[in-house]
């Protein structure tokens, strides 16, 4: 999984207008600054990156990177990450 973490840290540093190195995994999205409409974005960026079609408001349901990672991991193809 730690493929997949790299590239939503990747997209996650792109919405968040930072370099990759500086997004803690540990934070929660909230403690990162990601609101509804940077939320939004940031899963419009996964699921092109991915090929998906998750909901728009996953980053409510899913409180870090690590939830959002292994909640993706069960949904996008080993192969694909």
């Amino acid at each position: 999984m730690i493929v997949l973490r790299d590239g939503l840290r990747d997209e996650l540093a792109k919405v968040l207008g930072c370099p990759a190195a500086d997004v803690d995994d540990t934070a929660t999205f909230e403690d990162l600054g990601i609101d509804s409409v940077f939320g939004v974005m940031f899963i419009q960026s996964v699921n092109r990156r991915y090929g998906l079609k998750e909901p728009l408001d996953l980053t409510e349901r899913c409180r870090d990177l690590d939830e959002l990672d292994r909640y993706l991991a069960t949904r996008i193809p080993e192969a694909s990450r």
